[in-house]
């Protein structure tokens, strides 16, 4: 994947042999997570900032920020520069991709110790899904913030924060063995379906 867009990829990483890949692939890895970063608990937030705070140290600046997971495998170049091009519109602190959750959430359901089922909000019991607001997720896929922003947030969330919504096949973000095979099933579909 190519996008041409970025001044330098930066890997964060608390892993040698992970970063030895990432610089056999051209990406920087200027120094290791600190243990407090490298916690599977800790926000993703943090360890941008790390990054950010000890690149500034060695009078590394950067206008703009992006953030790619290693779990969001379907990240195409279209969708960094179009987040790039998004994000310097008027107005806009951020950018994330997000997907449009498959059915309403305001009609979601709760499922007690004992089995048994409840609204998670009851007063749309009696509402037709087709009459609720669309909801969207965090796609996991990409997200862009203006450097200052961020690090004033802490957060690529903000009140200013624009959406590139993205396909239902678009993304796929991998936390599980199973989202794992998921993803492989869902490239080859992806790709038996260009030929």
């Amino acid at each position: 994947m190519n996008s041409e867009i970025f001044d330098s990829v930066v890997v964060s990483t608390d892993s040698e042999e992970i970063a030895q890949v990432a610089r056999t692939y051209g990406a920087e890895v200027p120094f290791l997570r600190s243990p407090e970063n490298a916690d599977d608990h800790v926000s993703m937030a943090s360890p941008i900032f790390e990054t950010l705070e000890r690149l500034s140290q060695c009078g590394r600046r950067y206008d703009a920020i992006c953030c790619l997971l290693a779990t969001g495998p379907f990240v195409s170049p279209d969708l960094i520069i179009n987040g790039y091009e998004k994000l310097h519109e008027v107005g806009n602190d951020s950018v994330i991709a997000v997907q449009k959750n498959p059915h309403p959430i305001k009609r979601s359901l709760t499922v007690s110790d004992k089995g048994m089922l409840d609204m998670l909000w009851d007063e749309y019991r009696l509402t037709r899904s087709q009459d609720l607001e669309d909801t969207y997720h965090d796609a996991a896929q990409m997200y862009w913030a203006r450097t200052q922003q961020f690090l004033k947030e802490r957060s690529f969330l903000t009140k200013c924060t624009a959406a590139i919504v993205l396909g239902e096949l678009d993304a796929h973000d991998i936390d599980t063995p199973e989202d794992w095979d998921t993803a492989e099933k869902l490239w080859q579909f992806m790709n038996y379906s260009k030929k």
